[in-house]
């Protein structure tokens, strides 16, 4: 009656449009196998979202639509979404970044071979209770050592395992979740042995922001998605800010994004990306 709110979003549209196709041409709406599928995207130095979509239709299930939800996967239940996903190898860039804060080096000799992790071989100074026999595996048979730039590179299982084993599992969760790291139930991360592997539930938004703050040099900004607020007479309204913070050293994450670049080199895993 008043004439309504001009609102200012941080969504890009050609990024968004670009974010859609490209999820839905790996993962369509309606997809025979029932996997849900979200993108979002988070500008490293701001925590704008310049993108945020999902494979599926917006509303109430029906017959012609079962699959609609008003669910929004790409958060958590806090902000009207789901309880996140497993993080899977995504999350491995922790233990890489607990790895260099601890004083050790992408150079180092890290062992890729399989082995049976005893419980007493943990240390989870924050946790003791979750300690556990463990008994991971590699997507491939490798033998010997590696480095530990090299297991970045090709995200191989058994050397961030070996890695984990040498430091204290709650100062990993610690730094994720300081880079942006949550939960979708909103409860902490739980520092298990296989959670090194990316068995916590987490959402898509929050690793998304997390990887933007090793962008953005160790410096972690809250997610935003309004810029402003101001109605007809343009009086404008207070918005949440970002509200940005350096949580880990700057060459910290500046060496741990190194690592991470080098994923898509060629032979890498995600050399694809080039």
């Amino acid at each position: 009656y008043r004439g309504g709110l001009i609102v200012d979003t941080t969504l890009d549209p050609a990024l968004q449009e670009a974010g859609w196709e490209s999820l839905v041409g790996a993962v369509p709406v309606d997809d025979r196998s029932g996997v849900d599928a979200s993108l979002v995207t988070v500008q490293p130095g701001t925590g704008h979202i310049v993108a945020m979509v999902q494979n599926t239709d917006w509303g109430d299930p029906s017959e012609e639509r079962p699959d609609a939800t008003q669910v929004n996967l790409n958060v958590g239940r806090s902000h009207g979404g789901g309880l996140g996903f497993q993080a899977g190898s995504s999350f491995k860039a922790f233990t890489l970044v607990e790895w260099v804060n601890s004083g050790r080096g992408l150079w180092d000799s890290v062992s890729q071979e399989e082995k049976n992790f005893r419980a007493g071989s943990w240390k989870i100074s924050c946790a003791p209770d979750l300690v556990d026999n463990y008994s991971p595996n590699n997507l491939y048979n490798a033998t010997g050592n590696t480095t530990v730039l090299q297991a970045t590179r090709l995200s191989t299982n058994l050397p961030f395992i070996h890695m984990a084993n040498r430091l204290d599992l709650c100062d990993i969760m610690d730094d994720a979740e300081a880079l942006g790291v949550e939960r979708g139930d909103g409860e902490e991360l739980e520092p298990r042995p296989s959670a090194i592997l990316g068995t916590n539930n987490v959402t898509p938004l929050s690793m998304a922001n997390a990887f933007a703050s090793l962008a953005n040099r160790g410096s972690a900004c809250k997610p935003v998605s309004i810029t402003k607020v101001a109605d007809t007479d343009g009086n404008e309204y207070e918005v949440p800010g970002a509200e940005c913070e350096q949580v880990i050293e700057q060459c910290v994450a500046d060496t741990t994004t190194y690592a991470l670049t080098q994923v898509m080199t060629s032979g890498g895993t995600g050399d694809n990306a080039i």
